[in-house]
């Protein structure tokens, strides 16, 4: 447990239980301490997030971007894993293969989907590192590790049953970043 989500705990319980304004206090300077320490930490590393989850009527969208269509098929994997867990909570402690064949970019990025779900169902694992090896418009291959499912450890919030075609989207925007996206149904 980090620090400051401890610090938290032991606040909120002095809140309820004891109500002793001093320990508050200095409680509340010590998580203000790890706050601010953990932000100007924080500022030194470049954020990894590109990924984003949305959505869509009962289902789910997930949304990769990169700068470059394989990091944004990989960022995509990262949010697919978020729809169902938090992701910190996963470890790549197994890796598989994966490889997907399509006639152009939008249904390769389908089956790359399609596939993460399907490997991941059959293996009941949830994925956290993706790694694609090969790429192309038509082609790719990719280890992706990650473990079994523990639902106490992981607390799966829904199970995802398939991409669709809706928002089905690669393409490259303004700034050079590529974006691929579709619906997933949860």
């Amino acid at each position: 447990m980090s620090p400051l989500l401890s610090l938290t705990w032991e606040a909120k319980g002095f809140l309820v239980r004891k109500n002793q304004n001093y320990k508050l206090k200095v409680l509340l300077r010590q998580l203000h301490y790890a706050y601010v320490h953990t932000y100007e930490r924080r500022l030194l590393v470049k954020p990894t997030k590109q990924y984003e989850l949305f959505s869509h009527q009962a289902d789910m969208g997930v949304k990769g971007l990169g700068q470059t269509a394989k990091e944004a098929f990989e960022q995509a994997g990262l949010a697919l894993t978020c729809v169902t867990t938090d992701l910190k909570l996963v470890k790549p402690n197994q890796s598989i293969t994966i490889e997907c064949q399509a006639p152009n970019l939008e249904i390769l990025f389908y089956d790359w989907i399609a596939a993460l779900i399907y490997e991941g169902s059959s293996r009941d694992m949830l994925f956290c590192r993706f790694d694609i090896t090969q790429f192309d418009n038509q082609y790719l291959a990719a280890v992706v590790s990650g473990e079994n499912v523990d639902v106490k450890k992981h607390q799966p919030s829904v199970e995802v049953k398939s991409p669709t075609l809706t928002c089905l989207e690669v393409k490259q925007l303004k700034g050079r970043k590529w974006v691929a996206q579709c619906v997933v149904d949860v």
